[in-house]
């Protein structure tokens, strides 16, 4: 998916709010979302940059700082290499966790499904309520 230089902003829905929050604007967390939805696959900063058509350093710094800001918030995440994407592209789910007694628990997905079994192990880095993201693993045990 490329832009030309016209169409920088004219694709982004919300380049008008945009516009008048910032001197520099910058695609919004939706016009990102959008671009990482329809690429389809998870993409390098460098793939981003490109498909926005930004190249000033300004602006570079300033997707740099949203694309942060995006992965604290829980919206993309950013795998060891670098790489951003959605969720649902790297396979996780989000869910909140329900302790046992026992020590073990269970993540119980938000969009519904088979709960994902935690170790002991696994719980003693996470409390009963918490909201996490996990990726399944073979079989019936998940790992967070």
């Amino acid at each position: 998916m490329s832009m030309t230089k016209s169409k920088k902003y004219t694709e982004d829905p919300f380049a008008e709010r945009e516009a008048e929050k910032y001197e520099n604007p910058v695609p919004s967390r939706e016009a990102i979302l959008l671009l990482l939805k329809q690429a389809g696959q998870l993409l390098s900063l460098k793939k981003i940059l490109g498909a926005l058509n930004i190249d000033d350093e300004e602006s570079k710094v300033a997707i740099r700082r949203r694309l942060k800001a995006m992965v604290r918030d829980g919206q993309l995440l950013r795998n060891r290499k670098n790489m951003y994407g959605l969720a649902q592209q790297m396979g996780m789910t989000c869910g909140l966790i329900q302790g046992h007694p026992d020590g073990y628990g269970f993540v119980i997905p938000e969009a519904g499904g088979e709960d994902v079994f935690l170790s002991a192990k696994e719980m003693r880095q996470v409390l009963h309520g918490d909201k996490v993201m996990v990726r399944s693993m073979e079989g019936p045990r998940g790992k967070l």
